[in-house]
């Protein structure tokens, strides 16, 4: 799932902290030049938002196990080029 805001939304809390979900939350401008680029056909774009930050270092928690406590994917380094 790719976001940028997911609210008080208890199903999707659920579903993620039992590892159900994979979660990308994105800045919402970020997801608009995202749809963009893909219907324009470009490869890529650059945004500084979260450059810097735990989301272009890596880390962030994607899934987590079943039992809730541990991290099963985290997010990879964002390329910086």
């Amino acid at each position: 799932m790719i976001a940028s805001y997911v609210g008080e939304n208890k199903n999707f809390e659920t579903m993620f902290f039992n590892g159900n979900l994979e979660v990308e939350l994105t800045p919402q401008g970020t997801i608009a030049a995202r749809m963009h680029a893909a219907g324009a056909g470009m490869p890529a774009f650059f945004t500084p938002a979260g450059a810097g930050t735990i989301y272009s270092e890596g880390g962030i928690p994607i899934k987590y196990s079943e039992d809730g406590k541990d991290v099963v994917i985290e997010s990879s380094k964002r390329d910086t080029r």
